[in-house]
């Protein structure tokens, strides 16, 4: 199919399915020929969601979700459908995307749209159209529109007085497979790419605290912090912190300090739900499967 049906729909949302992983980007290829940003593509296939090289390069062709289920299927499709569903009260404002420039969106929809859009391609410098800050003014505007717009809930905490990062390298001690997230492209370097869990400690907050929580955050996964490998200090002045972790056994009770999820059908249920589908939604880095198998289990 040319999928030249989709050229005359204001936006669309289509599940690309399949065994082989060349054939599912040959089909996002041409999807993205008709519609790019404002074509809402999920991909569901175990031949992409067990290749980390796959999975970067359905990215690069122009998928906006991989899903390693249906559940996690639907899971997109919903959210999707959220940009548009909310009845728009008269006299509120309106926003085009600055980068795709459908239009009608609300700030908190402007501001669930972009990330599902936009998170795993390079996008151009954008002026925002909420603020009417210019881009010189910020890092990238998908960060800007991430941390300043949107429900308040949704964006990231006030950046302390001082500032300090955590970094995780957690390793699985049962076969040593290290955790790696995606990184959306707008802090990957234009692209999507694969990185530690890592980010700034909130308020409050200590090292270990801020490598937990992003583990948690960015990854899915419950982590147990075990120890330091470095200590850096960034112009002298900023530290940045790389932890060693260890994730915690699905099976454990709670008698990690704190760690433990509870009741292992408790456990299943959260992680399911933070591993839903990855895709940038929300300014970190979207979660990960936890530990998929190097190869499917006949």
């Amino acid at each position: 199919s040319s999928f030249s049906h989709l050229s005359g729909w204001k936006t669309a949302a289509v599940v690309v399915t399949g065994s082989s992983a060349p054939s599912i980007i040959g089909v996002l290829k041409k999807i993205r020929k008709v519609g790019s940003g404002q074509i809402f593509t999920i991909v569901r296939s175990d031949a992409v969601s067990l290749s980390a090289r796959a999975r970067l390069d359905c990215f690069a062709s122009g998928a906006r979700m991989l899903a390693h289920d249906e559940q996690a299927v639907q899971q997109g499709l919903d959210k999707a459908v959220s940009q548009f569903s909310a009845r728009v009260p008269e006299g509120t404002p309106v926003y085009r995307c600055p980068e795709c420039h459908l239009d009608g969106f609300t700030e908190d929809a402007l501001h669930r749209h972009y990330p599902l859009h936009h998170a795993m391609e390079q996008t151009g410098a954008h002026d925002c159209p909420v603020c009417d800050r210019t881009a010189s003014e910020y890092r990238a505007f998908a960060v800007h529109l991430h941390n300043e717009h949107g429900p308040v809930t949704e964006r990231e905490p006030a950046v302390p007085a001082f500032a300090a990062f955590a970094w995780v390298i957690c390793r699985r001690p049962s076969d040593g497979k290290m955790l790696f997230c995606h990184e959306p492209a707008a802090i990957a370097g234009g692209r999507p790419n694969y990185w530690f869990p890592a980010g700034r400690v909130d308020e409050g907050e200590s090292f270990v605290e801020a490598g937990e929580r992003e583990a948690l955050e960015e990854a899915g996964v419950k982590a147990v912090v075990k120890g330091v490998v470095q200590f850096r200090l960034e112009g002298g002045v900023i530290p940045r912190i790389v932890l060693y972790a260890e994730p915690v056994d699905l099976d454990d009770d709670d008698d990690h300090g704190g760690a433990g999820l509870g009741k292992k059908e408790d456990k299943i249920k959260e992680m399911s739900e933070r591993n839903a589908g990855d895709s940038a939604g929300g300014g970190s880095g979207s979660g990960t499967e936890l530990f998929p198998p190097l190869h499917p289990k006949s």
